[in-house]
């Protein structure tokens, strides 16, 4: 696994960890994002919805790939980033749900986004999720912030947009840029990616 997939996963588990302390005292949620092993399996995928050649639009919907892939969907993304992709892997757990768009004829870019039920407050989660360094976004949910993540191995830099939903969700989606992005050219989608953001917090 690589350093940036190794970042998703340890944010899944950022969503999965607090997931389980906002239950029940003494009742365990499933996995939780702590939970290393759990969280990297989680992460993996388990279906793939459509795959057709880069030049033409996907015929099947990413939402065909059920789970957080319900939230997303090939026209706008291609809005939204400028980026075309033709995959759309669903992977997850019941406390968490993955949703990974690709592109079908190279590793990256991709964009990964994660979904996980919460009865955290804006409170809690800024102090518990939101990462160090991070900067706030306002217009988004309850609490977001946004963040840069450096180049690693094969991946390109990227970005991270993360927030508290109204309704009861902890969401996080990162872009990826292909090896030899760098910073400048990924902090300059943050923009675009909030908006992206935004779109999928108005999906229910």
């Amino acid at each position: 696994m690589t350093t940036r997939k190794r970042a998703a996963v340890v944010s899944l588990a950022a969503l999965l960890a607090l997931t389980a302390c906002s239950d029940e005292p003494g009742k365990a949620t499933g996995g939780s994002s702590a939970d290393a092993g759990r969280a990297e399996s989680a992460a993996q995928p388990k279906a793939v919805a459509a795959q057709t050649q880069p030049a033409s639009p996907p015929a099947v919907p990413a939402s065909a790939a059920g789970g957080a892939c319900s939230l997303l969907d090939y026209a706008g993304v291609a809005s939204a980033l400028g980026v075309q992709f033709h995959v759309a892997v669903a992977g997850g757990t019941a406390q968490a749900q993955t949703c990974v768009l690709k592109q079908s004829d190279s590793r990256y870019p991709d964009l990964t986004l994660a979904v996980a039920p919460t009865k955290a407050d804006a409170k809690v989660y800024a102090s518990t999720v939101t990462p160090k360094g991070s900067a706030p976004v306002s217009g988004l949910g309850k609490s977001a912030y946004s963040r840069a993540l450096a180049p690693a191995g094969p991946a390109g830099a990227g970005i991270e947009v993360g927030w508290l939903s109204a309704n009861g969700r902890m969401l996080t989606v990162q872009f990826t840029l292909p090896a030899g992005g760098d910073a400048a050219a990924a902090g300059g989608l943050t923009p675009k990616l909030v908006d992206l953001a935004k779109q999928v917090d108005a999906k229910k």
